[in-house]
């Protein structure tokens, strides 16, 4: 209809503008046949039914605050994520979040992740996970080498937590509800504690297994 309305000239002006759109558009198709790479999301925690946030390898943050409708990654963080993997994180369900990561990096938000600030770590290897008590806010922090460390304090200070063996690598597991927390690692090894996080007995799995994650429903593991 345009074309048919103008004339000459500025049929031959829209014609142009159509072939470049045209251009344009076989571009967007080819992008969007290729595949693409992302860095993987490794944990995820919401603190209520709309906040949310997702973390990842290579300072990988995102954040939802819809409910996992819609999620933002969060940008200009480099001086603070870095490009370290980021393994775990939790939170108190009322905005203040904790992430563990890459050596010894732990990372502390007071407003559902809109800004971070890094926490003094006892251990300069990386960390594998993370879990807060609900009801004591005790927070346990786990990785390699069997590292277990507890903070009492929202992360300001950390103390070694009492095992009676150390696993090579802890790599998953937490609190599960206010007595009991479950931790899994190397060569089979569970980490159980029933007293809040205060103590944990070490068992082995038969065979050795790499354990990764736990968990305890029914009174069992």
């Amino acid at each position: 209809q345009l074309l048919s309305a103008a004339d000459y000239e500025q049929r031959q002006q829209i014609q142009a503008q159509l072939e470049d759109i045209a251009l344009d558009i076989e571009d967007v198709r080819y992008k969007l046949d290729q595949a693409v790479y992302t860095a993987p999301l490794l944990d995820v925690y919401f603190s209520d039914q709309l906040n949310g946030i997702a973390v990842g390898a290579f300072g990988k943050v995102l954040l939802t605050n819809n409910g996992g409708n819609i999620w933002q990654q969060q940008l200009d963080t480099e001086d603070i994520f870095g490009d370290y993997h980021l393994n775990a994180v939790t939170g108190d369900g009322s905005g203040q979040l904790w992430i563990a990561g890459e050596e010894g990096l732990l990372l502390y938000s007071v407003d559902h992740g809109t800004s971070w600030r890094s926490l003094a770590s006892p251990y300069n290897g990386s960390w594998f996970g993370i879990s807060r008590n609900a009801a004591s806010a005790r927070i346990v922090v786990f990785g390699l080498r069997g590292h277990v460390f507890a903070s009492d304090d929202d992360g300001a200070s950390w103390e070694p937590v009492h095992m009676d063996k150390r696993a090579k690598t802890v790599a998953g597991g937490g609190f599960v509800g206010n007595r009991y927390a479950v931790l899994a690692g190397a060569g089979g090894a569970l980490l159980v504690s029933r007293d809040g996080g205060q103590r944990f007995e070490s068992r082995y799995v038969d065979g050795r297994l790499g354990l990764s994650a736990a968990t305890l429903a029914g009174g069992h593991i």
